[in-house]
């Protein structure tokens, strides 16, 4: 019997095995055509996975026509969930038929992301963070060469986001200590849209060799989330602030003092090198002004470590009379990212 049925059998699993797998397919408008599978579609980025030469950048401006077999989820920028199968391009928006099925049309410009992060709808939480170590050659007060520490968590849900960040430099030459310091300072962001958010930030730090026993500034400010995504990010806010400096050889100064920050960062696809800006910046009045700035380069190393050429630039003009208050600083960084 099971000589006579087994040619049935070797028969239906060929057929099987010859079906076509779900998968989405891609036209570009070069004429080349790709089956695969959608991860993500955010901004001009759609990460398209294949069998043959594994996940894809593709430039979205150069699609066609994209068609998917399986449900995706569409994000709006109005925080709409969209569940179905899209047929989609640049010039023709999107066409979701969900498992009920209605057919719901979505311009280029409503859509934020195809299958988002699981945090930007509210399904999980994230953390993101990294560690450096860094060569510095330092010029200004000084001329010598040190290893500096500096690190920063974030915590990321649908609606708000909480950032901690550290620095400490502890230098010794010679077996004596020429410079001890560092900063701690921590960010809580609010969104009131996807793009528009209040925070409260705290900020404090010591420097011994500058004069600066503490300062600490503390207050409300409102922000704009410019970008948001895995190849580029840019935000901007403006506050105001308690601040509080005890000097040296100065009477302590508290005064109501305003100020911006500007943080961005853009991944180019073919280097896979992270360009990145930061910038701060404190200011009551002209003698009682804070600017840090912090400006790089990134590469992954593997294994998620990380390779950085960074120049940090300072202005303090409440540092003590006797020391430089402008401070310009090259960095060779060796970190960690998770």
């Amino acid at each position: 019997m099971w000589l006579q049925i087994l040619p049935l059998l070797i028969a239906l699993m060929l057929f099987f095995v010859a079906l076509p797998s779900s998968a989405a397919q891609l036209e570009l408008k070069n004429g080349d055509k790709l089956t695969g599978t959608v991860i993500r579609l955010e901004g001009n980025n759609l990460l398209f996975k294949t069998d043959y030469a594994g996940v894809l950048t593709i430039d979205w401006r150069k699609v066609t026509k994209l068609t998917t077999d399986q449900d995706v989820t569409v994000l709006t920028k109005d925080r709409r969930l969209l569940e179905g199968k899209m047929t989609g391009s640049p010039d023709d928006g999107y066409t979701i038929e969900t498992r009920q099925g209605e057919v719901i049309q979505a311009e280029q410009a409503m859509v934020a992301t195809v299958n988002p992060e699981d945090w930007k709808v509210g399904r999980a939480t994230e953390w993101t963070g990294m560690i450096n170590a860094s060569l510095k050659v330092e010029r200004g007060n000084s001329a010598k060469e040190e290893i500096d520490f500096d690190g920063r968590a974030t915590m990321r849900r649908e609606d708000d986001r909480l950032e901690f960040h550290g620095e400490l430099e502890y230098d010794t030459s010679l077996g004596s200590t020429t410079k001890q310091s560092w900063l701690v300072s921590s960010k809580y962001d609010s969104f009131v849209t996807q793009q528009k958010y209040y925070a409260m930030n705290a900020v404090v730090e010591h420097d011994k060799f500058n004069g600066l026993n503490l300062r600490y500034h503390l207050g409300p400010a409102v922000g704009y989330q410019f970008f948001e995504e895995s190849r580029r990010n840019l935000r901007a806010e403006v506050g105001l602030y308690f601040s509080s400096s005890d000097i040296e050889s100065k009477p302590r100064n508290q005064s109501l003092a305003t100020g911006w920050l500007i943080d961005g960062d853009y991944t180019f696809d073919t280097a896979n090198v992270t360009a990145y800006h930061w910038q701060t910046m404190i200011l009551s009045n002209p003698e009682n002004m804070n600017f840090k700035s912090r400006t790089g380069l990134r590469v992954p190393l593997g294994g998620g470590f990380l390779g950085s050429a960074e120049i940090e630039a300072n202005w303090d003009a409440e540092t003590a009379a006797s020391t430089d208050k402008t401070e310009l600083i090259y960095r060779f960084k060796l970190g960690y990212g998770w």
